[in-house]
């Protein structure tokens, strides 16, 4: 019975650690200009700065 919450223990924690995993790689870095842009403007609206960037 012991081993049996044991292995079931184990598995929680190996599920908890992959849903992190993937959740930290979702809300990474984006990969691409336009994706770096968008970030960027989002950043300036939130600091309260009006200054956006130049109309391409």
């Amino acid at each position: 019975m012991v081993a049996l919450g044991v292995m079931f223990g184990l598995f929680a924690v190996i599920v908890v650690s992959l849903i992190t995993v993937v959740l930290r790689r979702r809300a990474g870095v984006p990969e691409n200009a336009d994706g770096l842009l968008v970030e960027q403007d989002a950043r300036l609206c939130a600091h309260g700065n009006s200054a956006r960037p130049a109309a391409r």
